[in-house]
């Protein structure tokens, strides 16, 4: 059975946390399951997310059985966008989520110090203005990934990716994104090397 088409006044909003990429400055580890102060670095933006919305899902595509031990909902690149960086995920989910959903809010699975408000901040101008997309920033720069964007924009990535344009930013001037800023940079540190971790 199909899934049943959301109203275009209805706001509902899914969250992903993207995992999914290689790793390569952490010798290929699983980014996601390296522990950070005694916690699996997702779990402190599942939590985060989990402040602001019931439904979050785990895109990834290395060690999924570890993920759903937790009985955690996830799901991995679809197989024509795996070379896209950080956009495979998001089209991915975009592609998941069109028919059930009217907005997905996404978060690297590196940032551990994020907090809910930033997620609160995203998904309340989401809802002020549900046709843009927004993502943060801070004094030191863009913060791409975090981010909310309304399902609708599916096929104008999907038109994006086949010219085999891969930069977040790249698709956000296109389709005219709209920053947020955020006063604490420090909030967004992310992990990419594993003597981070300590």
């Amino acid at each position: 059975m199909s899934s049943p088409k959301i109203e275009q006044t209805e706001f509902q909003c899914v969250g992903v946390v993207l995992a999914g990429g290689q790793a390569l400055r952490m010798e290929g580890k699983n980014k996601a399951l390296q522990e950070y102060k005694g916690r699996h670095l997702y779990a402190y933006v599942l939590d985060a997310m989990s402040a602001v919305l019931g439904s979050i899902s785990i895109n990834v595509n290395n060690n999924q059985a570890e993920f759903l031990e937790n009985d955690l909902c996830i799901f991995s690149d679809a197989p024509s966008y795996l070379k896209c960086g950080p956009l495979s995920g998001i089209m991915t989910a975009l592609n998941k989520y069109q028919a059930t959903h009217s907005h997905i809010l996404f978060s690297p699975c590196d940032t551990p110090l994020v907090p809910s408000d930033v997620f609160g901040v995203l998904v309340e101008r989401a809802r002020q203005n549900p046709e843009s997309v927004f993502f943060m920033k801070t004094e030191s720069g863009v913060q791409p990934l975090h981010a909310i964007i309304p399902v609708t924009l599916v096929n104008h990535l999907s038109d994006f990716l086949q010219q085999r344009q891969y930069k977040v930013m790249a698709f956000y001037r296109m389709i005219a994104a709209e920053e947020i800023h955020w006063d604490d940079e420090s909030v967004f540190k992310n992990i990419n090397y594993l003597e981070e971790l300590s």
